[in-house]
């Protein structure tokens, strides 16, 4: 996906929510269930799933704000196959402040002895503690490059409905969501921009000038900003 169509009026909203902390949490929950996520990253996990058998564990840490069920159902929305989840679908928040990602995959692991391969997807795995994970360009999010590392690393195996013994470990922001969808925040300033915005108006002008101040640094026609990002 190109930075503008992370322009979106639905994408820009989020971000703007999330930069500004003030969103209630049900307005913010709205907003990331309207977020248009990057369909070939979908259809990427979805066919990893496919080829290695491999089910989905939720590692993000939206658990932290949100309720897995919630997560869960948004993540199918956005079209990750249902057959693809664990039935174990998420990890639990085993202890807030500091939260760890890593921590929380290993007491999955531990109820699971069955579970006997598994990688995680997510772009700050490093920095989290996970050894040798599957890189993720944060700014692309999940491409063919990565998911072929995926595949190699579990094997194609395509496995019975029954079968759960390898796992995907998945992020959300920097894996389907890549972190352009944020940085339009960031660059538009959107702490200090809210601070006079006080009507609708106000937002939907201040959305079209960002709009258009993207249109001058990308260049081209608008039809081109639709053409999606290549892996």
């Amino acid at each position: 996906m190109t930075d503008a169509d992370w322009a979106s009026s639905e994408n820009y909203r989020a971000c703007l929510l999330r930069e500004s902390g003030d969103a209630g949490f049900r307005e913010l929950m709205n907003a990331l269930q309207a977020v248009v996520f990057n369909l070939h990253a979908v259809r990427l996990l979805n066919r990893i799933c496919r080829i290695t058998g491999a089910k989905v564990v939720i590692v993000s840490s939206w658990r932290w704000h949100f309720e897995p069920e919630w997560i869960h159902q948004t993540l199918r929305r956005k079209g990750i196959e249902p057959r693809h989840f664990h039935v174990d679908y998420a990890c639990e928040v085993t202890q807030p402040f500091p939260y760890s990602k890593l921590r929380d995959s290993q007491e999955w692991l531990s109820r699971h002895p069955d579970v006997t391969d598994w990688l995680v997807l997510d772009d700050e795995a490093e920095r989290d503690g996970f050894e040798n994970p599957e890189y993720v360009n944060p700014l692309v999010g999940l491409d063919t490059t990565a998911a072929v590392r995926c595949v190699q690393a579990l094997g194609p195996k395509p496995a019975e409905p029954s079968d759960c013994s390898a796992v995907v470990f998945l992020d959300i922001d920097g894996v389907l969501l890549p972190t352009a969808a944020w940085l339009h925040a960031g660059n538009f300033a959107a702490k200090e921009r809210l601070r006079w915005i006080t009507t609708d108006f106000e937002t939907i002008a201040a959305y079209a000038d960002h709009v258009r101040r993207s249109r001058l640094l990308l260049g081209g026609r608008p039809s081109a900003w639709k053409t999606p990002h290549a892996d």
